[in-house]
């Protein structure tokens, strides 16, 4: 090989460095300016979205790359690129700890909430998961057309009840009433519905967002923000189809918190399984939820985890030690 072709192939290398450095640099403000300004506009939402675990492991991976083919002082800034990252998935988005729940002498709730991938991997698979479960209440996400819900209800055992909503379902021992729909236009479905759980009166607000990207996330989740407050929600769950960092959901309004950050610990991702990126699963609790254990159980049968809350109901009490009258427990 001449020299000038020696010349041009090092030329050339070294500009498809530069491309990739460019790339990775971008890439990672990007990230930043997302996590920044979060989703307060359609645009910031889709940097906001790059998902924090893959850039980490995107950045690592550069950075042995780099080692390997001795370019030193660039696996050394790869890898302090990735120490940001790296906060945010260990100390930001995931939390490894949690404090002592001190658990009642009697009787707790269990709900599971689960989307179960529209039945696609097996409705029965995911009947007798949930049967296994045994939970007080079950609410279900994207559930098949042709499930019947009030058979998997009896399939629960006695005393158990059924609604469906759309391709929303509640299943919960005890009876459920006043159903309505407290929002189902624009991309936002929520549900209300009070349940006559074995400790009292407990009102669930059923969410379901639509997950496509052109819809903007920040106006859909204010009209969720207002309706659990409107509403005087107990339990708010579903498929949020947004992080619980966005601007709506982070603070909450007074009186609530995320079942998560009161009494979950390790990995908070809840989709795609098997390898989640994204906490798009949320449950958020009210003052009468005393929160005891979180957990997210994952199954091949859907690609998003359980979310599976134990938890007791508890009556609001003034100053005066009588029963809060304009609280849901009075209603």
């Amino acid at each position: 090989m001449t020299e000038s072709e020696l010349k041009a192939l090092g030329s050339e290398k070294r500009r498809r460095r530069h491309i990739v450095a460019a790339f990775v640099l971008l890439l990672w403000l990007l990230w930043v300016f997302g996590q920044v300004f979060r989703d307060s506009t359609w645009l910031t939402s889709l940097f906001f979205y790059i998902p924090s675990p893959v850039l980490l492991l995107f950045l690592v991976g550069c950075s042995c790359y780099a080692w390997r083919k001795n370019h030193r002082l660039a696996a050394g800034l790869l890898a302090s690129m990735a120490l940001l990252p790296a906060f945010f998935v260990l100390r930001v988005e995931n939390r490894f700890r949690t404090g002592e729940q001190n658990r009642p002498n009697g009787d707790v709730l269990r709900l599971v909430h689960w989307n179960v991938f529209r039945g696609h991997l097996g409705w029965d698979g995911i009947e007798n998961a949930l049967r296994q479960r045994k939970a007080d209440i079950c609410v279900l996400s994207e559930i098949p057309e042709e499930a019947d819900i009030q058979a998997t209800a009896r399939s629960f055992g006695q005393g158990y009840s059924a609604i469906r909503i759309s391709n929303l379902a509640v299943v919960a021992r005890g009876s459920l009433r006043d159903g309505k729909w407290l929002r189902r236009e624009d991309g936002v479905k929520a549900y209300g519905v009070v349940w006559e759980s074995p400790q009292g009166r407990c009102r669930i607000m059923v969410v379901d967002l639509a997950s496509r990207l052109l819809l903007a996330r920040q106006p859909r989740l204010q009209q969720v923000r207002a309706l659990m407050v409107d509403w005087r929600a107990d339990i708010v769950v579903g498929d949020f189809n947004a992080p619980r960092r966005s601007r709506a959901l982070s603070p909450l309004p007074l009186g609530f918190v995320h079942a998560y950050e009161v009494a979950g610990s390790g990995c908070s991702y809840t989709w795609p399984v098997p390898c989640p990126v994204y906490e798009i699963d949320q449950c958020i609790l009210g003052r009468r939820i005393r929160p005891l254990s979180y957990d997210l159980e994952s199954s091949w049968r859907s690609d998003h985890k359980q979310q599976v809350l134990e938890f007791t109901v508890e009556e609001l009490v003034q100053q005066t030690g009588q029963p809060d009258l304009q609280s849901p427990v009075a209603l």
